[in-house]
């Protein structure tokens, strides 16, 4: 009999009403390790390593930190990623001047008949050291002028 008196009190008997109703657990922020699944799963990029980086350079997805966790919001994800996807095109030739990536850039300003040089300067870049540089075998006899003098003394 003593068994089953203890059982009786084992079993815990929630109060009934909308008061008292059991609340969803569904965590409110994201650690970066399931924010990495969540942007992965749902938009096909996102890395742990760049949420990272992203939040000491910048331009990453806001977030908040507990001690030295960041934790993320699903709707600061969302913003984030849908602000990285450009807009539907059906050619890369149609990509506006914004979005494009750097090769297609150079490739317009290259149609054009401007270059990285030319945008720099008239002059090509010449090879070598720079103008007013002193040779290797000038500077080694300024060294060596040097140590025979410390020896005289």
């Amino acid at each position: 009999m003593a068994l089953e008196d203890s059982l009786k009190y084992d079993k815990l008997t929630l109060p009934e009403g909308p008061a008292f109703r059991p609340v969803s657990h569904k965590p409110i922020y994201i650690r970066p390790k399931d924010a990495e699944k969540y942007l992965k799963e749902k938009y096909g990029f996102g890395s742990q390593k760049s949420l990272a980086k992203l939040a000491c350079t910048g331009g990453g997805p806001e977030f908040r930190k507990a001690g030295r966790m960041r934790l993320y919001e699903p709707a600061a994800l969302d913003a984030w990623a849908l602000s990285k996807i450009g807009p539907p095109v059906h050619s890369t030739s149609e990509y506006p001047q914004s979005n494009a990536p750097n090769h297609v850039g150079a490739a317009v300003a290259e149609r054009e008949g401007v270059s990285g040089r030319d945008r720099q300067s008239d002059e090509p870049r010449k090879r070598g050291r720079p103008a007013g540089a002193k040779p290797i075998s000038a500077t080694l006899d300024r060294v060596e002028a040097a140590e025979a003098k410390r020896e005289a003394v």
